[in-house]
This record gives C-alpha cells, structure tokens and sequence, in this order.
C-alpha cells in the first residue's frame, strides 16, 4: 500500500510541476522534476550537483509547498550564516511547524542552551551519567557477544538517559513516552505520503497526541513539585524548567509549556546525538586503525593522571573530555560525511542579496551544507573518513568580510568559527544541543570502546538513506561483536 501511495504522490507532484510552469524571475531555476530525478539517481550528491549546475543561488518550485531558495557554497555561507534579517525559527517553523506543539508560553529554543548548561553542570553528572551508562551495559544486548541493531540499542540507550537524568522520568512512565515518541517524531511524521495529501488529518492527529503527552506528564510534575517541597530528593530538573520557563502571564505552570519543553529537549538531544554516536561506533568496528587510535587517546588519558580504578571502570572528569581531541575530530569528520541532509532553514525578513541575486522579503530559504561538506575543492577526495584532514579557513566579521583563508584542523578554534564547516550549525544560530551531544558521545563512547573490542558484523555496513533529518539514520539493521577487552590499560 505504501509504495502505491508514494507513485500516486508523484503522479500528482509532476502534474503540478506541469501545470505551473516557472513564474520566478531572477535567481536561476532548477525544476522540480530534475530534483525528483536526482534524488531517485544519485540522492548521496543532489545538492552538489545542483550548485554546479545553477550556482550559488537557485530556485525550486516545489508542488503543493512554496517556492525554496536554495543559497549554496563557501562564497555565500559567511553573509547567510551571519544574516541578522534571515530568521531561523520562523524558517524552521515553515518546515515544522505544524508538526510542533503550540504552547502558551513560548520560551524558544534559545533557553535550551541554558536549560542543558544548568542540567550538566550538576557537581554529579559525570558520576550519573556514567553510572547510567554502565548499568544500560549490563543489560542484553550488551551483556552478550553481539549487538544486531547497534542504532537502535544507541537510540534506546540516549533517551533513557535524556528522560532519567534531565527529567527525572523513570519506569513506566519512562516507557510510555519512549514508546510513544513516533507519534510526535516529525522525521517520521514528514516522511509519510499522508502528510502530502492529507496533512490536515496527519496535524490533527499529532497535535491529539502532544495532548496525550501533556496529561501524560502532568502527574509526573505534580509528583515531583510536591517531593521538592516536602523536602523529599527529586531526580532531574522538570521542576525547574517548569517554574523558571512555563509561567503564563498569571503566574501559573501551564503543563502543555513545560511538555513542549521536554518534547525540544528530546529533539535537539536525541535525533542527531544517538546515530552520530552509533556511526562512530559502526566506524570504530570497521577500521581497525580507527579503533586503535581512538583506544591509544583513551589510554593516554588514563595515564597521565594517577587513578584508583583501572583503565575499564574509572570516570572520566570535565578535564578528561577536553583531552579527547581525536574522539573530536572523529565526530565532526562523521557528522560532515553522514549528515548529507542536513541544512540551515531560513525565512527573509528584508530583501537581500546573494551573489548578485536579489532575494525578495518573505522569502523561504535553504541552505544545504553539503555544499560545503562533500565540496571537492574544499574536501579532496570529500567522500574519505578521515579525522586528520583540515579545511580552509573561513570566518565572518561582523558578518560582512571573510578572513584570509587558512588551514584548521577539524575541531579546533571552536565550534562555530568556520563557515565553511557548518557540522554544529554555524554563525549566529549554533546547534542549541551541541554541548550535550558531544558530551554524551564521549562518555558513552569512551566506556563501550575501553570495555570492548568491537567488530562489525559482515555485511551490514550502514545502508544510506534517500531522506533523513540531520545525520542519516540506515535502512539496515548494524550488527557489532563485542569482545571484552582485560582490564589491563
């Protein structure tokens, strides 16, 4: 039924592209049906193909949605990165935002940043998370000699540690968002044939089950306020996201805000946080080298401190995840590999300009960063894993000139500071959860890869698919061997 769903979908996309002819004047236009064609032929290099067909600036009429302007490359990244008249939210809302909640008090996610700051900087996060970490270990699939799903043990593994340890959710209730997730999930929910010819019903639907959500949560909440005021310990901080975020106007917690809140912290923490983490793992198994010099900085970091654990159990401190520069560099090499699909989302607020075209005010525009993550004239040979390579150097000041250009290595000066490395979002609208995902990729990563030799099971290299929300998600199953490792350092 699926596959007739989506040939009927097409069938009507390409009779809308007929019917409507080009009207944009300007910018170059790339027809739709060339992108449907690229994206059933080579989807690995859609957008590099059409940057060196159309240039930087080009526009797709897409059926039954809008007009995208598409801006791309290193010539244009510093000035649409750095714009203050291009709005992020409202961009991302034209993607999202009947798939979002709709809260009545509307914090944004620019308190997420200070929501995950206060959370990890808990004196006991490290300790928690590790410990959580390793008793999740204990448990099958890990407990044996195999995983055969490593992306979704990944997956399961991270949001139970997003919905204990942030908001103290744990059991049943646990249990009952995580089994619930794809209900509210818009990667999934965007993908469906449905939501082209009935978006109404599919926008219906989710927004019933972010009510389901809500009075889910709220007896959670209540839980948890009267523990705290009782004097009673509390685990997570929905409490204080509640009280410090979630007020209307009458000074009262609107549940509905504060599940919104938990829902965006699950999206900025999980989707991208669990597969970067499990391709790190799928690569470590793969390449023997690979697995080698990330165990070598793991012992390196063992050694120069004096440790009353061995090499296996101790904890990693604040400073030994600084140390781990390697595990850095493997993680923004991948991100910039696997996240061919990710890209900025903007909405123009003003006219503007981009290499000489005139964008007009109301405008939706996309930026792809694979034009500049797969560009063979920043990247040679741009399709190699290789966590050594360095890039040109492109920054922004003030955000209108470029620095002379100069060679970095990857996860060094920051970040954000290089334009033409948009991995973690770039310029003025950095990913909100990245000092969460690095930190939860090195805890976890770093206990897996000193308790096992990991191996990948043959034959299940992850299989890329056509569309994915950030880093891409494989259509297979990735099976690793686990063998454990002495605790000899």
């Amino acid at each position: 039924m699926a596959a007739i769903e989506w040939i009927l979908l097409a069938a009507v996309m390409f009779a809308s592209w007929w019917l409507l002819g080009p009207t944009h004047k300007g910018a170059p236009r790339a027809p739709f049906a060339y992108v449907l064609y690229l994206l059933a032929t080579d989807h690995s290099n859609l957008w590099m193909r059409i940057y060196r067909k159309y240039g930087p600036v080009a526009v797709v009429r897409v059926p039954m949605f809008r007009d995208v302007t598409l801006v791309m490359g290193s010539e244009s990244s510093p000035a649409y990165h750095s714009s203050k008249t291009l709005d992020v939210d409202k961009g991302a809302k034209i993607i999202l935002g009947d798939f979002m909640p709709s809260p009545k008090v509307e914090a944004g996610v620019a308190i997420i940043p200070r929501m995950t700051a206060k959370m990890m900087s808990s004196p006991t996060f490290m300790q928690d998370a590790d410990k959580f970490s390793r008793d999740l270990l204990r448990e099958s699939p890990w407990d044996s000699e195999q995983v055969d799903d490593l992306f979704h043990e990944i997956w399961h593994l991270v949001f139970r540690l997003i919905m204990e340890i942030f908001w103290g959710i744990e059991g049943e209730d646990r249990d009952w968002f995580i089994n619930n997730f794809r209900d509210v999930d818009p990667e999934l929910l965007m993908q469906k044939p449905r939501a082209f010819y009935d978006r109404r019903g599919v926008v219906a639907e989710t927004q019933r089950n972010f009510e389901r959500w809500a009075a889910k949560l709220e007896p959670i909440l209540a839980k948890q306020t009267s523990d705290r005021d009782a004097g009673r310990p509390v685990k997570g901080h929905m409490v204080w996201v509640a009280e410090e975020f979630c007020r209307t106007e009458d000074g009262i917690i609107d549940t509905y805000s504060v599940m919104y809140q938990v829902w965006g912290l699950i999206m900025v923490s999980l989707i991208n946080t669990y597969a970067n983490l499990a391709w790190i793992l799928t690569r470590v198994a793969a390449d023997p080298s690979l697995a080698e010099n990330t165990l070598q900085e793991q012992r390196t970091i063992y050694g120069a401190e004096e440790r009353r654990d061995s090499f296996e159990t101790f904890v990693l401190s604040s400073k030994d995840l600084n140390e781990m520069r390697y595990v850095e560099r493997t993680i923004t090499e991948n991100l910039r590999i696997a996240g061919e699909t990710f890209a900025s989302f903007r909405l123009a607020e003003t006219d503007i300009a981009f290499s000489g075209h005139n964008i007009t005010t109301g405008s939706f525009l996309v930026f792809p960063h694979s034009t500049l993550n797969k560009n063979p004239d920043l990247h040679p040979d741009p399709l190699k894993y290789n966590p050594d390579r360095s890039v040109p150097f492109s920054g922004a000041d003030g955000g209108k000139n470029q620095t002379t250009p100069k060679m970095v290595k990857f996860g060094e000066g920051g970040l954000h500071s290089n334009f033409n490395m948009p991995v973690w979002g770039v310029g003025r609208h950095p990913c909100t959860g990245a000092k969460f995902a690095i930190t939860i990729i090195k805890i976890i990563s770093s206990i897996i890869i000193r308790k096992y030799d990991l191996q990948l099971v043959e034959g299940t290299w992850p299989k890329m698919p056509v569309f994915s929300l950030g880093v891409a998600k494989p259509t297979n199953k990735v099976g690793i061997k686990l063998k454990r490792r002495s605790n000899d350092a």
